[in-house]
């Protein structure tokens, strides 16, 4: 009888110690999940609010942006800015960027010859070709005017019937202008275009493409 109870005992103390290991483990082991939950937030907070001041510092307000803008005009050249400005024009009918190369045009002449998007957008693909390449001659100042004459071709059809148009921009300020031009192009034989060049001695070929 004596050692019937000392295995019933023994048997009590092994269960006993069992839930006591087995309650020690479940303890832990919720502790461990909650920690590293605990420290997966903390890790996404953290990468949020890094992502956040790196977009912060690195995005430049609109006004910066045209600060920086007109920052860069300001160091080219009279001849450099207007060349320039003519060469965005081009650039956003190569790009079919149609309404931002329409908002470039003067008020007065844009209502007078494009009174439509439509109707730019017609004209544009009608003349320039896709690939521009111009040829400046010297630029003369009006008061706030400018006026060019520019020889446009395109750089790999060489059927294209290249021709003279007289440009004239207005600055608003360096990087701001306003544009018009000689509606009905001229066109340049290679010959006329020879002739050009030698009556004018400042000139520079830029491409767009």
């Amino acid at each position: 009888m004596g050692k019937k109870l000392k295995v019933v005992f023994i048997t009590i103390v092994i269960l006993i110690l069992v839930e006591l290991n087995l309650y020690i483990f479940i303890k832990h082991y919720k502790e461990t999940v909650i920690e590293k939950e605990l420290l997966e937030e903390e890790i996404d907070e953290f990468g949020e609010e890094k992502e956040e001041f790196i977009y912060s510092n690195t995005v430049n307000t609109e006004e910066e942006d045209k600060n920086l803008l007109i920052e860069h005009y300001v160091y080219e050249t009279e001849a450099n800015r207007v060349q320039s400005y003519y060469g965005k024009f081009l650039l956003n009918i190569k790009m079919q960027k149609y309404a931002e190369a329409y908002s470039l045009l003067n008020d007065k002449f844009r209502n007078n010859y494009f009174s439509t998007l439509e109707a730019f957008k017609d004209y544009a693909i009608k003349t320039y070709p896709t690939n521009s390449v111009v040829k400046y001659g010297r630029i003369e100042r009006q008061g706030e005017l400018y006026i060019l004459k520019a020889t446009v071709s395109d750089l790999f059809d060489t059927e294209f019937q290249k021709f003279e148009q007289r440009v004239v921009v207005r600055e608003i300020e360096p990087g701001e202008f306003k544009i018009s031009f000689q509606v009905d192009v001229t066109p340049v034989s290679d010959e006329e275009e020879e002739d050009n060049n030698q009556e004018t001695e400042d000139s520079d070929t830029i491409t767009y493409e």
